[in-house]
């Protein structure tokens, strides 16, 4: 199935909120062993937002880790199977590949731009599947 480019996504009408990177029962957990469960608070994005401007917002825990245009900064996203470098499908059963614009890679990545364009960035989680149907990506329906 396709990817479907970041400017021609369909916005939602709302802020809407969605599961998807890491569970936030593991960050609880990891506070277990510090000073890495504070960290974990404060970098890992446990869900992710979009509203109706088009903004796509990272969350961690605790604060905001990365916001982005959906026309501006992300090339293309795509629903695949399964999330990559897990093979157990209980972690996620879905996950969105998505892949930044050369503009957002310079602005973010540096010198690493290049070597990032190749290299798609997972979120994977069980609201992968309820998002991409709500953005109309490609494999998004539910049978």
């Amino acid at each position: 199935m396709a990817p479907v480019a970041g400017k021609d996504v369909k916005l939602p009408t709302e802020l809407k909120t969605y599961a998807l990177g890491c569970p936030e029962w593991i960050i609880y957990l990891s506070l277990l062993w510090p000073p890495v469960g504070f960290a974990l608070l404060f970098t890992v994005p446990t869900k992710i937002t979009i509203s109706p401007d088009g903004a796509m917002r990272f969350l961690a825990v605790c604060r905001t880790t990365m916001s982005l245009s959906l026309s501006e900064d992300v090339a293309s996203l795509e629903l695949i199977e399964g999330a990559p470098g897990c093979s157990c499908y209980v972690c996620h059963k879905h996950a969105i590949e998505i892949y930044f614009t050369d503009a957002f890679l310079k602005r973010r990545a540096g010198s690493r731009a290049e070597e990032m364009k190749t290299r798609p960035h997972y979120v994977g989680g069980q609201g992968a599947q309820e998002l991409a149907s709500d953005l109309c990506l490609s494999g998004g329906e539910t049978a």
